[in-house]
């Protein structure tokens, strides 16, 4: 008589073992986490560039205005909770310093604007010189 073999059946069975399962779960986890960690710092650096932005037009602004005034009405202002066209009700804070400049008959004017970004307050100045042209 022949032999018969029995064949087990758990080497027959084909599929993946819970160790291999909880590995990949793992390994599907910790990478999950690091792309949301990367998410969420490439949010963060999104908003201050949008508000680095805003702030800078509203120098430049501001800028133009103080120009546009002439050399004898240049002075020193502070604007509280502006928004990025110089509105009322905004987040940011826009001060203005007048001040003598580097030679006679000039007047260096410093903009700075100011916000809360989460727990910081940023900020991005511009200065400028404007002169006393005589003619």
């Amino acid at each position: 008589m022949k032999a018969i073999k029995k064949k087990s059946s758990l080497t027959n069975e084909k599929g993946f073992t819970l160790i291999e399962l909880m590995l990949a779960l793992a390994i599907i986890i910790i990478a999950a986490l690091g792309t949301a960690s990367v998410l969420v710092q490439v949010a963060k650096n999104i908003a201050l560039s949008k508000n680095t932005t805003l702030a800078s037009n509203l120098c430049q602004s501001k800028i133009e205005e103080v120009k546009s005034f002439g050399y004898n009405l240049a002075l020193n202002s502070i604007e509280y909770h502006i928004d990025a066209e110089g509105n009322s009700g905004g987040n940011f804070i826009r001060v203005v310093r007048v001040s003598s400049g580097p030679i006679a008959e000039t007047k260096l004017i410093s903009v700075t604007v100011y916000w809360r970004d989460t727990t910081q307050l940023k900020r991005v100045q511009m200065p400028t010189i404007i002169a006393n042209i005589i003619s």
